[in-house]
């Protein structure tokens, strides 16, 4: 009898406890989502920047991403009839942009790079590129790499441009997930 009731007492325990883990998680999302700017439709971000405008992380912001490298976050998109839509940076060769989905009380549905990711930077190579998210949460993405000859002494000569774009499309849907519709790359000399 005297371990009947204990189990019952530890299984009222463990209920109350992840009742209550969960409230604690879902109004630090709300606090996490108020703090937030809203970014409006459509929207541009310039990449390759060595720094952005960000609200910066609490200490509680790793537990919303699930990570603990996020540089910041640049806000959340206006559009949040069905999900939020966080926009966090993460550290790289320069500041990357992510598109993170969450659920009304934060769970993470998806999330997805928002840069192609392809050219890097070295002698002779400039790198550029952007991102732009519609307001029917169509989002289009182009890296491009302006590349010119290079000797071993870093002496570039303009007279052999090369010029490589990667494009990308993707799409929010319906579930929040975001599914990449397309990629193509051009080379123009």
């Amino acid at each position: 009898m005297v371990l009947l009731l204990q189990l019952l007492m530890l299984i009222s325990c463990s209920t109350q406890y992840n009742k209550s883990n969960k409230k604690d998680t879902e109004l630090q999302f709300r606090r996490f989502i108020n703090r937030q700017n809203i970014i409006k439709l459509p929207t541009r971000i310039d990449l390759y920047q060595s720094s952005y405008s960000v609200i910066f992380p609490a200490t509680s912001d790793s537990l919303i991403y699930n990570e603990s490298t996020t540089m910041g976050t640049l806000g959340i998109l206006e559009d949040t009839s069905k999900f939020y839509y966080a926009i966090p940076m993460y550290p790289g060769d320069d500041l990357c942009p992510l598109l993170y989905v969450f659920s009304k009380n934060g769970e993470i549905i998806d999330k997805s790079r928002l840069i192609v990711g392809k050219y890097g930077p070295g002698c002779g190579s400039y790198v550029y590129g952007y991102t732009t998210i519609n307001k029917d949460l169509k989002i289009f993405t182009q890296d491009s790499l302006a590349q010119y000859f290079c000797d071993s002494i870093g002496n570039e000569f303009k007279d052999s441009l090369t010029i490589f774009i990667t494009t990308q499309e993707m799409a929010i849907m319906p579930d929040g997930k975001v599914k990449q519709e397309k990629e193509i790359e051009k080379v123009i000399k």
